[in-house]
């Protein structure tokens, strides 16, 4: 399994706080466990979640305003959460999508639809 990432381009942060990031993963999943951290690196806030995905245990991250970090799942796995998410965002705001040990960074196109990404994460995942 590979880490699975939408995050936002650099010097362009998602307009997302917090506690309206934690209240939408809270009403996308209801039964996750969602956990408010702070980062030992360079002190930023983030959110913790463990879901359940195709019957089998996930889990992620999310600093509101750079970062979505899926785990524990393939593409195939996770594009319904990231299609999910891109649309949480606000108009306007660009997406790109990346893979581990995959230095390559992909424009995620607006609207794109779970087989999109399905698609997109995919081919990356082959680097």
């Amino acid at each position: 399994m590979v880490s699975i990432y939408v995050v936002a381009p650099q010097g362009r942060p998602w307009p997302l706080d917090l506690s309206s990031a934690e209240e939408r993963l809270r009403q996308h999943w209801p039964s996750a466990h969602i956990t408010r951290q702070v980062s030992l690196v360079n002190n930023a806030a983030y959110l913790s979640f463990d879901v359940k995905i195709n019957g089998r245990a996930r889990w992620g991250t999310l600093q509101p305003e750079l970062c979505l970090s899926l785990a524990e799942g393939s593409p195939a796995d996770w594009a319904e959460t990231i299609a999910w998410f891109v649309n949480q965002l606000p108009p306007g705001s660009t997406a790109l999508a990346a893979m581990d040990e995959n230095p390559d960074l992909a424009p995620i196109p607006p609207g794109s639809s779970a087989d999109d990404l399905r698609d997109l994460y995919e081919r990356l995942d082959r680097y």
